[in-house]
């Protein structure tokens, strides 16, 4: 990860791949609530919101406007600030977008693997990956030939488990 940057990639899964950048989260923490939900380095309050909604509020020691305080502002009250108001400075919605082009790169992506460590990958479900193939095919071959250890035939049926409820869910689609 590049300076507390989030990265993930995705796919169509017709080989287009997309790279995104986010910039890193605030680490500060907010009253009694959480961490920031602004980003690294921003100027103003620290802030997120409570599990009741409400904004929750610190005074940043870089940019002081509140002599220290702290405080929490329920919805409805004449102070609150919504979060459509503050989704322009929502650290998830500073992020930047680029086109893998390098076919090493795609061809670890294809292969579940990033060039970044912690990055993520999100791929369209239903099209597992050639690593993931292989490794059911090696499970199945282990079962049939009574191989499997305990941990390998909870993974083989979480596997089984998985392709059907994608065929259920492919079947009911094609019904609406």
């Amino acid at each position: 990860m590049k300076n507390g940057a989030n990265i993930a990639y995705y796919s169509n899964g017709k080989g287009f791949w997309l790279r995104r950048e986010w910039k890193g989260q605030c680490p500060s923490k907010v009253f009694f609530y959480g961490r920031c939900q602004g980003v690294k380095g921003h100027k103003g309050v620290h802030w997120c919101y409570s599990h009741s909604g409400s904004f929750e509020w610190a005074d940043n020691d870089e940019d002081r406007k509140h002599d220290g305080c702290a405080g929490s502002t329920p919805p409805g009250h004449k102070t609150y600030v919504s979060p459509v108001k503050m989704q322009k400075h929502y650290y998830m919605s500073h992020y930047a977008d680029t086109e893998v082009t390098d076919k090493a790169v795609i061809a670890m992506l294809e292969n579940d693997k990033t060039p970044e460590r912690n990055a993520s990958i999100d791929k369209p479900v239903g099209h597992p990956s050639k690593a993931t193939k292989q490794r059911v095919a090696y499970l199945i071959q282990r079962q049939k030939n009574k191989e499997l250890s305990v941990d390998e035939t909870a993974e083989l049926d979480n596997f089984l488990e998985l392709e059907h409820i994608m065929r259920m869910a492919k079947a009911r689609a094609r019904k609406r």
